[in-house]
This record gives structure tokens, sequence and C-alpha cells, in this order.
């Protein structure tokens, strides 16, 4: 099995956590191997431009699928702003806030953000991101003790 892996296209190195010396990689119970991942350990296909990829937020990885509107209250507007301005354009809004709009390509990603605003951030649309907003609150309203 390692090595057909070993041998992928995109794989740089691999050795087993079995070798002699790799001990500290296997759990007690004999179980459970571990692993790293460095930039170093892969080959960047000679086709892959990473800078493609540097001035973009998690949810903009990937071929954009849409645009997303969200209002963000006049309390973290300027930290948005600041932080993630570079990933969209903030307009002004009513008086509920500003209006945030950024590409996305990944929409769970881009739900996730939103949800860690908190009550400071609202998913105005597109319709594919407030159902799956609305359908991770409903998720957390099982899970999470009520009242919070």
């Amino acid at each position: 099995m390692l090595s057909e892996v070993a041998a992928l296209p995109h794989v740089g190195t691999l050795t087993s956590p079995y070798a002699p010396g790799a001990g500290a990689q296997i759990s007690a119970d004999g179980k459970v191997a571990y692993a790293t991942k460095a930039e170093h350990d892969f080959r960047r296909p000679t086709d892959f431009d990473p800078r493609a990829y540097a001035n973009r937020a998690d949810w903009q990885l990937g071929e954009e699928r849409g645009v997303a509107e969200i209002v963000i209250s006049e309390r973290i507007a300027w930290q948005v702003e600041r932080h993630f301005g570079r990933y969209g354009e903030i307009r002004e809004g009513d008086d509920a806030g500003r209006i945030f709009l950024t590409g996305y390509s990944n929409p769970r990603g881009l739900v996730s953000w939103v949800l860690g605003l908190g009550a400071h951030a609202r998913l105005q649309g597109p319709a594919e991101l407030t159902e799956e907003f609305e359908r991770r609150l409903e998720l957390l309203q099982l899970v999470l003790p009520p009242g919070l």
C-alpha cells in the first residue's frame, strides 16, 4: 500500500511509521500512526501558481459560484473592512449596518465565517447561502444548550 501511495504524482516522500526510529509516530496502544505534512514534503506541479490564491479568503478558493451579500453591524464594520475588505466591497447600508459583497466558491466556508461573527452579521443572499445558513443555525440549536 505504501509503495502505491509513494508512486502517486504529487507525493514527494513517504516513509512507514513502523520504520526503525519512527516509534514516536505510533500511539501507545499501537493503533494510530501520526503523520505530518509540510510544504517542503510536496512537489508543486509545474503548472500551478500559488500566487493566484494568495489574495483570496478561504471561502474564495476555487471557481466562483456567486456573490454573497452580508449585512455587517456598524459595531464591527470597521473590523470587517480592515481585515476582509480586500476580499470584496463594502457599501453603505440602511440603519442595520453596512453591506459586504464578496465572491465565494465555498458556501460552507462563507457560512462558517458569518456564523463566527454572531449577531453582528446576517446573510441576505443568494438563496443558496441563506438556506445553508438557516440549516446550520437549526443544527446548532439542536446541539447547543438553550439560551446560548
